[in-house]
């Protein structure tokens, strides 16, 4: 595992019980694509994790991002995850 990992996962066994943690739409569908054993795993961090409503309010501030910022179209979900 690398050490990044290490630290995530540590993170994720450690502190996550100390904040309000939520998770978008967006990234449930991006961790569970690929390796489906790596997918699980990451799934499994994810359990009992609460899930942002998909609003116009929020995309709404994620067009904001992608002008201000100039993220390329092709990365337009990033802006809303």
């Amino acid at each position: 595992m690398l050490p990044v990992n290490k630290i995530t996962h540590e993170w994720w066994d450690n502190e996550k019980t100390k904040y309000n943690i939520y998770v978008s739409r967006i990234v449930l569908k991006e961790i569970n694509e690929g390796d489906p054993h790596v997918a699980s795993i990451r799934a499994n961090f994810l359990q009992g994790i609460k899930v942002l409503p998909a609003t116009d309010e929020i995309d709404n501030i994620a067009e904001k991002y992608l002008s201000i910022l100039s993220i390329p179209k092709k990365s337009a979900l990033d802006a809303l995850i």
